[in-house]
This record gives structure tokens, sequence and C-alpha cells, in this order.
């Protein structure tokens, strides 16, 4: 055969073939990591902001019930403290914020904070008396505020001797001696020392109640915390 005409062209070998293959997957599996990390990044993003949302939102709620708290004049609590349980992990009192009824005049009605530290929940959450009998019970509907709230286990690995008390205060005790409540923790959660709660007697003497809020804003992965605290003084408790 003579040579080829000048200008035809050449088929692509079978190596080049071959060789053109190999670069375009690797490069659509680049593009496809690529994508990948973006949509998780795009995720962490949403899921962190709805965190911080849900947290910052439950801060701001239970400062301003706690810093309303007022004497109940109604019920077994009548003339007593604002304040009917203060605890490490709970907190339960009268309020008016935020409960108006169909007059338009403040309703006090009786609250309850409380953080679930066992794992798998971790939840702060609230209930509210609602059918007016003066207890929290199991006919008061509960509202979850926070998810994955980690006082109860900082560092994540299943103990409990790490853990931080979600509320703690300060009180005068029945000697008119300036108190403050904070405990240690065995792995269990039982308190190993110190104290979490406001005794009974000493409830209408409270100074200050201190919130810690400590919320991972990546639960499935590596933990990012978010870290909230604040103090309230409540307007109606009688200062010694």
């Amino acid at each position: 055969m003579g040579p080829s005409p000048a200008g035809a062209q050449r088929g692509l070998t079978l190596v080049e073939l071959l060789v053109v293959m190999v670069i375009l997957s690797v490069v659509t599996t680049m593009l496809v990591m690529i994508f990948i990390n973006l949509q998780g990044a795009y995720g962490f993003t949403v899921n962190s902001a709805h965190a911080r949302e849900d947290a910052r939102g439950a801060m701001e709620t239970m400062v301003a019930h706690i810093r309303n708290a007022q004497v109940p004049t109604t019920g077994p609590h009548a003339g007593m403290s604002p304040i009917v349980s203060a605890a490490g992990d709970s907190i339960s009192f009268y309020t008016t914020h935020g409960t108006a009824g169909g007059t338009g005049t403040p309703v006090l009605v009786r609250y309850r904070y409380r953080y679930e530290p066992a794992a798998g929940v971790r939840t702060l959450a609230y209930q509210r008396d609602t059918n007016g009998n003066h207890l929290i019970d199991s006919g008061d509907l509960e509202q979850v505020l926070s998810r994955d709230v980690m006082d109860g286990d900082p560092n994540g690995d299943g103990s409990q001797t790490d853990r931080v008390d979600l509320f703690t205060y300060s009180y005068f005790d029945t000697g008119g001696n300036l108190r403050t409540t904070g405990a240690t923790y065995t792995a269990t959660g039982n308190v190993a020392t110190g104290v979490a709660a406001v005794p009974a007697a000493s409830l209408a003497s409270i100074v200050s109640v201190n919130i810690r809020l400590i919320v991972d804003l990546n639960p499935r992965r590596s933990p990012v915390y978010l870290d909230l605290r604040s103090t309230v003084q409540p307007r109606n408790l009688r200062q010694e």
C-alpha cells in the first residue's frame, strides 16, 4: 500500500483510549468527592444553625420566665416562694411571663424546666401546668426546647464524672449565710460531693440562678460545642 493521503485522520489506539478513560474516572471521582464534601458542609451549617437557634431560644425563654417568677396566691404553694424546687438538672416555679389569658391579663402558671442527661436523649424540655392543679404531672404536655445537650457528659465518653449542673444557685441559708450549689458526680450521675439542690427552707432566699447550657452542634461526628451561660436574678424573691 502507498502512504496515507495528506490530512487523513488516524483513530485512537486502545492504549490511548484506556488512558483517557482513566483520566476521566479520576476527574469524575474528584468531582464527586468535592460534591459530597460540599453537601456535608452545607448540612452541618444548616443543622448547627438550627441547633444554635434552639439553644439560644431556650436560654432566652428560661431567663425571661425565671426573672419574672412570682409568689402564687392560690394552691398548695400560696404565699410561699415563687420557686417550688431548685435542683441541678431541673427548676420549677410560678411565672406570669408569656401567660396572658383571654382578657390579656397575665395568668400565674407553674412551669418546670428539666434536663434529661441519659445517652440517646440529652434533651432540655419544659412543662407547663395546663390543667390548673398546681402540679407538674403526666397530664401536662412536655415540649423539647433543645437537643444534644451535653451538660451531663461534656466529654461524650458515656461517663458523668465530668457532668456540670445546668442550674446552680446562690442563696441564703436559714442562718443567713450566703451559699452556692455545685456538685461533682459519679460515672452513673449520682452526687459524689457538694450540693446540687437548694434546701426547701431556703427557696424563698435564692439570690440568683446561674444557667449553663452546653449543646453539641455536630452530634454524629467530631463534637462542636456551643457553651451558653447566663445569670438570672428573680425580681420577686426575698433577698436577705
